[in-house]
């Protein structure tokens, strides 16, 4: 899965469990040993949302805007 998204009159009923469920049986079914989730540090509520879901901090991506 390349992204994510649950509009925000959707959110808050489950349905992003449920799309996050389904998507960690069927990487188990094949075989997968690892699956990362990156969400910018802006969204906390995403974040909170993929730790509830059991995924752990492993990283951290360092950015700089340069002006041309």
């Amino acid at each position: 899965m390349d992204n994510m998204f649950v509009e925000e009159k959707f959110r808050n009923n489950g349905l992003g469990r449920v799309l996050v469920d389904n998507f960690i049986d069927w990487c188990e079914k094949k075989r997968v040993d690892y699956i990362d989730v990156r969400a910018s540090m802006r969204n906390a509520g995403g974040i909170q949302f993929y730790k509830r879901a059991g995924f752990k901090d492993y990283d951290i991506v360092l950015e700089m805007k340069l002006s041309k």
